[in-house]
């Protein structure tokens, strides 16, 4: 019978599946709003308390079924079932969407805050601070390394479980010429934080790619690009084919504004790129025009074709971003950065990403997005990743070592038998 003898995976599952129920009926109580956020110091009391009921619950009742069935293989694979069906979710489903049906009800859009997230880590750290602290009590040499990693699992899942209560991401909208020290919570726009520092846009940077040229349908509006096929950079091309028409490029402009029917350099801001084409038809018919993408303050312009065709400019792509921003601090300590996407910077606790920008506006704008983020647990996290590396490798090492005396037992009981065929 179930739970009588010594539990194995048949109560490993049933454990997974009725701590999932417990966590679904915890979010209807709590009407669907998630975990409660718990900041420090309190993050700090709940990971202390649950480190010393691991141990007291090992040295008290280590005899018991509980203890017992922790530190087994099937609690290891029942947990880490369980915790995989979480990851499973939250692939499954969009997350960090304002959603109001089903999947808010089971909190299936916002996983990471639900009730039965949190019991699937409870699980998983108390099979697995089981084992460990069961290694550490009888330890052995050979032990060495599957500790040392068990123990580096443990201390990353322990600490992004607590550390998410502390995490910061925050967005500051900078506007060139002014100075803010108050940024938006990304997901709570209504929560505005003052910040420990203050930045100040000096200039917005970006670097454009060539424009590209396409065609389009007059009467749809669509563009037929055929996965690219009809989609041509106008860099370096002089002539091309689009669905029959030859296409010359006769002038191109890269900062243009319109004066009649003809474009000409303009440095002015929202002067867009403007190219003169050529287009000879399969008949022998020539169209001649300007195409230009426009800006927010200058007008798109085609080049009709025909009744069902026309010539059109794409809007150039980003290729690369950045904003010159000043820091001011307390201290009286300021700095001046380029900060690039992808290429944070760290700031005391912080990092400061490039996050985006005035898209209307493009390499006009005068205002930059900058992302705040702040995981005052991610060296711990990191410390975990390392000791499971470090643990990985040793056990390649002492399986190389251990090659290696089977082989020297192996080329001695050779010898062995040879001196006696020899005798």
């Amino acid at each position: 019978m179930i739970w009588e003898k010594k539990w194995s995976y048949s109560e490993g599952f049933l454990i997974a599946f009725s701590l999932f129920a417990i966590g679904l009926a915890l979010e209807q109580a709590n009407g669907t709003v998630g975990l409660p956020k718990i900041g420090y110091p309190m993050n700090i009391y709940f990971g202390v308390g649950f480190v010393s009921i691991l141990m007291l619950n090992y040295f008290i009742f280590g005899n018991s079924k509980l203890v017992v069935f922790l530190k087994s293989v099937p609690a290891a694979i029942a947990s880490i079932g369980f915790f995989a069906w979480n990851a499973l979710l939250m692939g499954l489903f969009l997350q960090d969407t304002k959603v109001d049906d089903w999947r808010q009800i089971l909190a299936l859009s916002q996983v990471t805050d639900s009730w039965y997230y949190l019991l699937a880590n409870l699980f998983l750290l108390s099979a697995l601070g089981t084992l460990i602290i069961d290694k550490i009590y009888h330890f052995r040499w050979k032990d060495l390394g599957v500790m040392v990693s068990h123990l580096g699992l443990w201390l990353a899942i322990f600490a992004a479980s607590l550390g998410s209560f502390e995490l910061q991401r925050l967005e500051m909208n900078l506007t060139e010429g002014q100075l803010t020290n108050v940024a938006t919570d990304r997901y709570q726009r209504d929560m505005q934080c003052e910040m420990p520092f203050a930045l100040k846009l000096n200039d917005f940077v970006l670097e454009e790619y060539p424009p590209k040229m396409g065609i389009v349908d007059n009467k749809s509006g669509d563009l037929l690009h055929e996965q690219g096929k009809n989609i041509r950079l106008l860099e370096d091309q002089t002539d091309f084919e689009i669905l029959g028409w030859r296409i010359f490029v006769k002038e191109q402009i890269y900062k243009a504004a319109k004066a009649g029917d003809t474009y000409y350099f303009n440095n002015e801001m929202g002067s867009p790129p403007a190219v003169l084409l050529s287009a000879v038809s399969a008949n022998g018919d020539t169209v001649d025009g300007w195409i230009s993408c426009g800006s927010f303050n200058k007008p798109f312009e085609s080049l009709k074709l025909n009744a069902d065709y026309s010539l059109v400019m794409l809007l150039p792509e980003p290729k690369n971003y950045l904003s010159i921003i000043e820091i001011y601090q307390p201290s009286g300590f300021d700095t001046l950065i380029n900060l690039e996407v992808n290429k944070p910077y760290l700031l005391d606790d912080w990092k400061l990403y490039q996050l985006s920008f005035n898209d209307d506006f493009g390499k006009w704008s005068d205002t930059s997005v900058v992302e705040l983020v702040r995981d005052p647990w991610l060296p711990m996290v990191y410390w975990g990743i390392f000791m499971m590396l470090a643990g990985a490798l040793y056990l390649f090492w002492q399986g190389i070592q251990t090659r290696r005396n089977v082989d020297k037992l192996d080329g001695k009981k050779a010898g062995k038998m040879i001196d006696m065929d020899l005798n």
